[in-house]
């Protein structure tokens, strides 16, 4: 969410640079971790190829989103399109993945 504020507020190049940077490493920090979470779920290896689809189809609806957003209003209400969707994020993976650990922590014992 960082790196997507700072792109919304960059004036320089250099924040721009820095908001790709902090964006990349959460990006790339986060979806192997959703992935696993995934394939963890389902040891066929649909979902997790069924995520990479939905990833790509984030690729192309988002940019529509946001267009429409700071077509219709201010934007700064595009962060809150940022946060709604790290939180929906969130509210649909972290009770799996707590499930799943738990799951899984039962079987060691």
């Amino acid at each position: 969410m960082a790196g997507r504020w700072l792109y919304i507020h960059s004036s320089t190049a250099e924040m721009v640079f820095l908001a790709g940077l902090l964006w990349g490493l959460g990006f790339y920090f986060v979806s192997p971790y959703q992935v696993g979470l995934l394939a963890a779920l389902d040891r066929t290896g649909r979902l997790a190829v069924a995520a990479g689809g939905a990833t790509n189809f984030g690729y192309a609806l988002g940019p529509a989103v946001a267009g429409r957003v700071l077509e219709s209003y201010d934007p700064s209400a595009f962060l809150f399109v940022v946060v709604g969707g790290t939180a929906l994020s969130l509210v649909l993976l972290l009770p799996l993945a707590i499930q799943l650990e738990r799951r899984d922590e039962g079987r060691t014992r």
